[in-house]
């Protein structure tokens, strides 16, 4: 994996540093989704959310307070904290605390639409059999550290191999895609040649196009090794949330040899939503010529490319994703 070498890097360089002499950079990604994909839940407006709800899961009734959720049933109890919002809200957000020391997901998600509390994405769908488990998943340190891990920057593991949030950023700067940045800023400041100090940062658009997309898919998943499909949303229709892996199924991407993430999104803003134009150039900086010879192709005259090729899909409940496997629908 490209990023291994960085991944549990203690920071060296923060983004007010790197702004010195990457302030455009930096201003665009500082209110980006990446940079606000986990905030203290305090903090968030996910508190605010639940505790105006009146949540109810078989038969367990939900009270929040400011840091807290107690379930109750009759006389069953459990009570748990509630200490991160993972998710930039733009589809929803996802709580996450500790129930007797133990990291726990809650079992309810708020959803931006439909502005309301539902079941988390990938919890049993049977009801709870007890107050514990209707708080939700407990997790092994080993993956609640990559949960973490994928939502932060600089994040370190402890002695069990969770998460040591001591020395953590929430949410992604600069280090967690481009690794420790001490070196690149010193040779920067020294004036040493700009060639010298572009090689002591780490930047996965130098990569060949296959390797930039597994840095992204680092986080955003790749396809199981020794399972890639080339159907995969047929096979398995949740997997249209994880990007990297339809675009890598794509034919586009598997005969180009030059697509990547990186062709159409910038990692420094967000998607550029209403913005068809631009996604349309990017498409035709190689299907210029063949969309004019193709008959009743909508490309000829410059509309939209997605709807044919890139459908919009909700494979899980209040939930939707572009359908990154670039093809013709049938």
């Amino acid at each position: 994996m490209w990023l291994g070498w960085f991944i549990a890097a203690c920071l060296d360089a923060a983004p007010s540093v790197c702004a010195e002499c990457h302030a455009n950079v930096t201003q665009k990604q500082e209110p980006s989704a990446h940079a606000k994909t986990l905030t203290k839940y305090e903090a968030s407006r996910l508190a605010e959310f639940l505790k105006s709800s009146d949540s109810e899961n078989g038969g367990f009734h939900y009270e929040y307070g400011p840091s807290s959720v107690m379930v109750r049933r009759n006389t069953e109890r459990a009570r748990g904290t509630l200490e991160w919002a993972f998710g930039a809200g733009t589809q929803g957000l996802t709580p996450v605390g500790r129930y007797e020391g133990i990291f726990f997901e809650h079992r309810l998600s708020y959803y931006a639409i439909p502005g309301k509390p539902a079941q988390t994405p990938g919890h049993a769908a049977a009801p709870p059999r007890t107050a514990a488990e209707a708080l939700g998943v407990l997790k092994l340190p080993q993956d609640i550290f990559r949960c973490f891990d994928c939502h932060s920057t600089g994040l370190t593991p402890d002695i069990d191999g969770g998460p040591n949030l001591s020395q953590m950023t929430p949410g992604i700067t600069c280090e967690r895609c481009h690794g420790p940045g001490e070196r690149h800023v010193q040779l920067a400041r020294a004036a040493h040649p700009p060639d010298e100090v572009r090689k002591a940062i780490f930047n996965a658009g130098r990569l060949p196009a296959k390797a930039s997309v597994e840095v992204c898919g680092g986080c955003h998943r790749l396809p199981e090794p020794g399972r890639s499909s080339q159907t995969p949303e047929v096979d398995n229709p949740v997997s249209v949330r994880f990007q990297p892996v339809g675009l890598m199924a794509s034919r586009c991407f598997r005969e180009s040899g030059k697509l990547s993430c990186l062709t159409c999104h910038d990692p420094h803003e967000d998607v550029r939503r209403g913005e068809s134009s631009f996604y349309v150039a990017k498409c035709l900086g190689c299907h210029e010529s063949r969309a004019s010879a193709v008959v009743n192709c909508r490309r000829s005259t410059r509309q939209e490319c997605a709807p044919c090729h890139m459908r919009k899909v909700s494979p899980l409940q209040y939930l939707t994703f572009t359908d990154h496997r670039i093809r013709v629908y049938p």
